[in-house]
């Protein structure tokens, strides 16, 4: 079955400053999306590569592939007014054939080969697999600024990408939710699959620390520290 890893380049990035969307972003000498393109390029788990990126920053990311070297890259899709919406244009840009689809976002440029192996290792007997890596500090929920909960860390992870997929699976829980007028967005794909397909269990693939995601200014200068 083919493999295809959808790589999501098309947020503003508000929260890291400044004019140039994040994935645009220089990282020790390369735009920030060109990392993680470049990774599922190489990957020997990987067919193909789709990239999904808003209407602003399309024709750059289209000069990036043409000069890239990634052979892999099939194509630019343009991404929605939400993350759903960007995941679900790019679903439907695929062809009808069954595949394995794995969802990354640009700003977690250092996945690794590893990860993705893992990942498509467990996704040869699992529907759904997730990245994620063990909390380490004590959780409070809090409600109008008081602790009311203090939930066990030991049940408790933190969420990466990328969150792979049967193709068959996750259109049909996108489908559900474009279709569900009570819909307004969700962060990640496991989130959504469980929310639409609660039937449906997701597998945990242990992900890395470095695996971190490009929120904040000081962010960048963590990834650029652990890119050397």
């Amino acid at each position: 079955m083919k493999t295809i890893a959808i790589v999501l380049a098309g947020g503003a990035g508000r929260r890291v400053g400044g004019s140039t969307p994040k994935q645009l972003l220089m990282l020790g000498g390369r735009r920030v999306v060109e990392w993680s393109v470049g990774t599922m390029n190489d990957s020997e788990e990987i067919d193909e590569v789709v990239i999904v990126a808003s209407a602003d920053c399309r024709g750059e990311i289209e000069e990036l592939v043409a000069r890239g070297g990634w052979p892999k890259v099939v194509g630019v899709v343009e991404g929605g007014a939400t993350r759903a919406g960007s995941v679900k244009n790019a679903l439907d840009s695929l062809a009808d054939d069954e595949a394995n689809v794995l969802i990354h976002d640009a700003a977690r440029p250092l996945v690794s080969h590893t990860i993705i192996y893992k990942v498509c290792e467990a996704l040869r007997e699992r529907e759904a697999v997730g990245v994620a890596v063990r909390v380490s500090d004590t959780v409070w929920q809090a409600r109008a600024g008081t602790v009311v909960d203090v939930p066990d860390r030991e049940y408790l992870w933190l969420a990466q990408t990328p969150q792979a997929f049967r193709l068959s699976l996750i259109r049909r829980a996108h489908a559900l939710a474009a279709a569900d007028p009570s819909f307004n967005g969700a962060t990640d794909d496991c989130g959504l699959l469980r929310r639409y397909l609660p039937e449906c269990r997701v597998a945990v693939v242990e992900g890395e620390r470095r695996n971190m995601k490009l929120t904040y200014p000081d962010d960048l200068r963590l990834l650029e520290a652990m890119s050397n």
